[in-house]
């Protein structure tokens, strides 16, 4: 009786859990060789997100069938493929959605598939159950959403957690804080069309149910490599001159030369690839590249090579609010790699400092980096692994004697990455349209007459260019401030 009484209880554990309808997060424990977190410092509150599906309309009506074109200010072309409104070139549209942070845990449903609380600590974003035993070749089929669009996003998305770290050693740092989480307040997620040859829009195709991917390398440790798939950006209070530090974290001096209210918020920005094998829903990524091997990167206004298919490209755009300027020195990743401490050579200077690192150490590991030495801290200019000497941001109030102890850590935020599983609706027939919601979502921007030459289409013209599906900011106002129609809301 006592083991029916515990199946039937284990099953009504399961089923809650898969049903979205309860969180169970794993023991959190850290994974050996990773930043320490405190377990205890993951108190993030589970949000449930919704359950149904939001989705707004334009509310033009039938009008916009005859007019073809005009809809109270914004235009709907009729779309050409390869031909834009004005005859030109087809400038595609950067549809963009919001998602609230959903949970956080030591899970990775794609690089660790079944082995909970054995990943780096994750971020999750869209998809309210996300964890190791998340099938994520089915995102779409359960769950709740924290995206805006509700239930017709159930996408995954995750990103290694912010951390304030102070290892042993550190100077200026508060130790007592040392694994406390930055929790992210949200993630915009685009979706832009413009990443081909302007002519070659026509082919893009929405990434099928099922897919998967990584953008960056979460076991990078040059600064250099994964530059041109992520940055770190200070945003300001709100007039849009964000300034971006690359594929790292600004040091607190950094941002507060910017000026007042210039540094508010640090945004991660990470773009996936846009270019898929055709075949394979996901593959492991490749030991020590950048990407998994089904997926290839394009440049921007680039094409997909021959036999490769056109995908939107697709970003993570997350937020972490700063509290105090002076923190973000200490700010990493929680896939970022920890200090090493040795001790100084012989013919170290108050601003170049060699130190004993292991051969394996690459140049330009520790550039922008930290060196704490005798009670004061420098930041590293340049780094020459041969020699093993750091170049100080400023002198030390004296040349360190070879053997004085000292850690050197690099810059928070080069194992800068994401994932991204697909969980958005495929209903052939989303809402009686007659196709799906991402069909429009890509192509929805130019009013393709000729493609949607129901009136239908007319009600659900999305725009492409904005973030129209469930923002409640919308609702009851002027659309963008120039459609006079105003929208109305499916809850």
């Amino acid at each position: 009786m006592k083991k029916l009484v515990g199946l039937v209880l284990l099953f009504a554990c399961t089923y809650a859990t898969t049903q979205g309808l309860v969180f169970l997060p794993p023991d959190l424990a850290m994974p050996a060789g990773k930043i320490y977190i405190d377990h205890r410092t993951v108190q993030i509150q589970k949000r449930h997100g919704y359950s149904n599906i939001r989705v707004g309309s334009t509310g033009c009506g039938p009008t916009l069938v005859s007019a073809l074109g005009s809809c109270g200010g914004s235009s709907y072309p009729g779309y050409v493929p390869g031909v834009g409104a004005d005859g030109g070139p087809d400038t595609g549209g950067a549809f963009r959605t919001e998602c609230a942070t959903s949970h956080e845990g030591f899970d990775d449903p794609i690089v660790k598939p079944r082995q909970s609380g054995t990943s780096h600590l994750h971020t999750f974003f869209g998809n309210t159950t996300t964890d190791a035993q998340s099938n994520a070749a089915a995102m779409h089929t359960f769950g709740n959403s924290t995206c805006d669009g509700g239930i017709a996003n159930r996408t995954g998305y995750w990103v290694p957690a912010m951390v304030y770290h102070c290892p042993s050693g550190e100077v200026g740092c508060d130790r007592a804080r040392d694994g406390e989480i930055v929790h992210a307040r949200g993630n915009l997620a685009y979706y832009k069309t413009q990443t081909l040859d302007r002519a070659h829009l026509h082919l893009i195709q929405w990434p099928p149910a099922g897919l998967r991917m990584v953008g960056g390398d979460a076991n990078n440790t040059d600064p250099a490599r994964s530059a041109n798939v992520g940055s770190f950006e200070c945003q300001d209070n709100g007039t849009g001159l964000d300034t971006s530090f690359g594929n790292r974290i600004p040091s607190t001096a950094e941002a507060t030369a910017l000026g007042t209210n210039r540094c508010v918020d640090i945004k991660m920005v990470v773009t996936f690839p846009e270019c898929w094998n055709g075949t394979d829903l996901y593959l492991p990524p490749v030991v020590g590249g950048i990407n998994s091997s089904h997926m290839q990167y394009t440049s921007y206004a680039g094409n997909c090579p021959d036999g490769m298919v056109s995908f939107p490209n697709i970003s993570v755009n997350v937020i972490f609010p700063i509290a105090d300027l002076a923190d973000i020195d200490y700010w990493v990743l929680a896939s970022d790699h920890g200090p090493e401490y040795g001790n100084t050579q012989s013919g170290s200077t108050t601003t170049q400092v060699k130190l004993a690192l292991s051969a394996s150490t690459a140049d330009g590991h520790y550039v922008n980096g930290y060196l704490a030495i005798s009670g004061q801290r420098r930041r590293i200019t340049a780094y020459t692994g041969s020699t093993r000497t750091a170049t100080l941001d400023s002198a030390l109030s004296g040349a360190p004697a070879a053997g004085v102890s000292y850690l050197v850590r690099q810059m928070g935020g080069i194992t800068i990455h994401a994932d991204w599983a697909n969980g958005w609706n495929q209903d052939p027939n989303f809402m009686g349209w007659g196709r799906t919601l991402t069909d429009q979502i890509i192509h929805g921007c130019f009013f393709d007459s000729a493609r949607y030459g129901d009136p239908i289409t007319a009600l659900y013209s999305l725009d492409c260019h904005s973030d129209n599906i469930g923002d409640p900011a919308l609702v009851g106002v002027p659309y963008s401030g120039s459609q006079t129609t105003t929208p109305y809301w499916l809850f």
